[in-house]
C-alpha cells in the first residue's frame, strides 16, 4: 500500500484530531489500480458527506457535490462541459453516502488525457451555475416527494435511520429533508465546498492503466484544492435508545407493509469486533436466508439481518444493526417485529457454529475476490481504507480467513442489543396521535449535534404478545419532512 494511503488513513482515526499542516500542504494522494482494459476510471473522493451537513440545512453535501458535476468546469460553463463529455461518450457518477463523496468518470483509454482535465476542473475549480443549482435542488425536492409513495422497504429504512440516530449527524438520508432542501441557496453550496472540498480531504483514485503524465497532470489540477484544515469531523456519540418504541408511517393507500427494527453500535470501521458481528449477523438471517427463516411464524415474512453502514460503499463509523421483514396482508406487523427480535435474541445468546462461520467466511472471500479483481472495486476499497481507515483489501482478506465462531459469538454477545430497539411500520395505520420526543435526554451523547427535527412519534412496547399495542402515525410526508 502506498506511504500515503498510510499517512491520510493515519489522520482519520475513530477520533480525529487537526491534519497536520505539512499534509494539507501536500498534493492531494493518489492510488492507481492498474489492469489492461480498454477503459479507464478516474475517480475523486473527498470526507465531505452528508454527516457534516449543518443542523438545518440536511442535504447540503449531496446539493453541492451535484452541482460542482453538473454546473460547469474551469470555465467551460455548464452546458459547454455537458457537450463535452457527450463527445467524449461519458458522463459523471455522483456517488454521496454518509462519510464520503465521490466524483466518478469513466472514459476510453485514447480520451483519458481529456477526461483527467475535465475532472480536475469540476473538483478543483467548479464553476457552480446558478440555474443548474435551482434545477439540482427542484429534482431532489421531488425526488423526497415521489419516496414518499414508497417503496415500503426505503420508508422503513428512513425511519429507522431517524430513529436510531436521533441528534447524530447520521439521523437523515444524503439527499436531506423536506424541510430542509427549499432553504438552501447558492451561496450555502459555496460556503459548504470552501470548508469541506480541501486538500487533505481529498484523494484520487485510478482505475486502469494510464500514461504517467496524465496520472501528474491529475493530481496536479485536484491539487488546486486549497490547503487548508477540513473542518468538523463526525460526532462519535451515539443516542441511547432503552427500550423498544414503535413508529407507525402511514404510506400510500395499498402500500405492502413492511417493518424495520434495529439499534445503532458502537463500533468503529477498524474494530475486528465489527467484521465478526457481521457475519454473525448473516449467518442468523443474511441475504441468502438463515436461523430466522427456521422460526415457522417468521419465515413468510423473509426475516433479513443486516449490519446497515458495514458495506464499503455507504461506509459509516458507527453502524446500525438493522432487521427487515416483509408481513403478509393479515399479519400484525408490530407482534411479528416483537416475535423476531425475541427470535433474534434466543439465536444470538445460543451463538454459531464453527461451520456456519466457515461458510459464511468462504462466501465473502468469494465476492471479495470479485471486488478486487475488477479495478474500479480494488480502487475504491484503497480510497476508502485511506480516507477513513477501514481495513483495505488484504487486511480485510486477512481478518476474514482468521475469523472463528468465539469471536463471533463474543461480538454478538456484546453488541445484539434485542430490548433497545426502534421498530418502524410502514404501511396503513391508525389516525395520528400526540408524537413523543423521540430525541435523546441532553446527557446521553456526548458531543450532541442535532439532525433536523428529532420528535417521530414512538409508543413503548413491553408486551411480548404485542398485537394489542396501539402504535402511533405519521405520514410518509412528515417523516421526510
Amino acid at each position: 500500500m502506498s506511504p500515503w494511503i498510510l499517512l491520510l488513513a493515519g489522520c482519520w482515526t475513530r477520533a480525529p484530531g487537526p491534519v497536520p499542516l505539512d499534509l494539507a500542504a501536500d498534493p492531494v494522494p493518489m492510488v492507481q489500480a492498474t489492469a489492461e482494459r480498454s477503459r479507464v476510471d478516474l475517480v475523486v473522493t473527498l470526507r465531505a458527506g452528508a454527516a457534516l451537513d449543518p443542523v438545518g440545512q440536511e442535504g447540503l453535501a449531496w446539493l453541492t457535490a451535484q452541482t460542482v458535476a453538473l454546473g460547469g468546469a474551469g470555465g467551460r460553463g455548464a452546458d459547454d462541459t455537458a457537450d463535452a463529455l457527450y463527445r467524449l461518450g461519458t458522463q459523471v457518477r455522483v456517488v454521496v453516502g454518509p462519510e464520503l463523496v465521490a466524483l466518478h468518470l469513466p472514459c476510453a483509454l485514447d480520451a483519458v488525457a481529456e477526461c483527467a482535465a475535465l475532472l480536475a476542473d469540476m473538483v478543483a475549480a467548479p464553476d457552480l451555475d446558478p440555474a443548474v443549482f435551482e434545477r439540482v435542488r427542484a429534482q431532489a425536492i421531488a425526488g423526497l416527494e415521489e419516496r414518499a409513495l414508497g417503496p415500503a422497504p426505503e420508508l422503513a429504512a428512513t425511519g429507522l435511520l431517524r430513529a436510531v440516530y436521533a441528534g447524530h449527524p447520521y439521523g437523515h438520508g444524503p439527499d436531506g429533508r423536506l424541510g430542509s432542501l427549499p432553504t438552501l441557496q447558492l451561496s450555502d453550496v459555496r460556503a459548504f465546498r470552501t470548508a469541506h472540498w480541501v486538500r487533505p480531504a481529498a484523494l484520487i483514485g485510478i482505475a486502469g492503466t494510464v500514461p504517467k503524465d496524465v496520472a501528474n497532470q491529475l493530481q496536479d489540477g485536484v491539487s488546486r484544492l486549497p490547503p487548508t484544515l477540513p473542518l468538523g469531523v463526525t460526532a462519535l456519540g451515539l443516542p441511547k435508545t432503552p427500550g423498544r418504541r414503535v413508529i407507525h408511517v402511514q404510506g400510500a393507500p395499498g402500500i405492502r407493509s413492511h417493518v424495520a427494527a434495529g439499534h445503532a453500535v458502537d463500533l468503529a470501521v477498524d474494530d475486528p469486533q465489527r467484521l465478526a458481528l457481521d457475519v454473525g449477523l448473516a449467518v442468523l438471517g443474511g441475504p441468502a436466508g438463515g436461523r430466522l427463516d427456521a422460526v415457522p411464524e417468521l419465515a413468510a415474512a423473509s426475516p433479513r439481518l443486516a449490519l446497515d453502514g458495514a458495506d464499503v460503499r455507504a461506509l459509516r463509523q458507527q453502524p446500525a444493526l438493522r432487521l427487515d421483514l416483509s408481513p403478509g396482508e393479515d399479519a400484525d406487523p408490530v407482534g411479528l417485529a416483537v416475535l423476531a427480535l425475541d427470535a433474534l435474541g434466543a439465536a444470538a445468546a445460543q451463538g454459531v457454529t464453527p461451520e456456519e462461520v466457515a461458510a459464511e467466511v468462504g462466501r465473502r472471500l468469494t465476492v471479495l475476490d470479485a471486488q478486487t479483481d475488477a479495478a474500479p472495486g480494488r480502487a475504491h476499497m484503497v480510497a476508502v481504507a485511506g480516507l477513513l481507515g477501514a481495513p483495505g483489501p488484504a487486511a480485510l482478506r486477512t481478518r476474514l480467513q482468521a475469523l472463528d465462531a468465539a469471536a463471533v459469538n463474543a461480538a454478538l454477545a456484546a453488541h445484539v442489543h434485542v430490548d433497545d430497539v426502534r421498530i418502524v411500520v410502514v404501511g396503513p395505520g391508525p389516525a395520528a396521535a400526540s408524537p413523543v420526543d423521540l430525541a435523546p435526554p441532553a446527557d446521553a451523547v456526548d458531543d450532541p449535534v442535532a439532525s433536523g427535527p428529532a420528535t417521530l412519534p414512538v409508543t413503548a412496547v413491553e408486551e411480548t404478545d404485542a398485537a394489542s399495542v396501539q402504535g402511533t402515525t405519521l405520514s410518509a410526508q412528515e417523516l421526510l419532512r
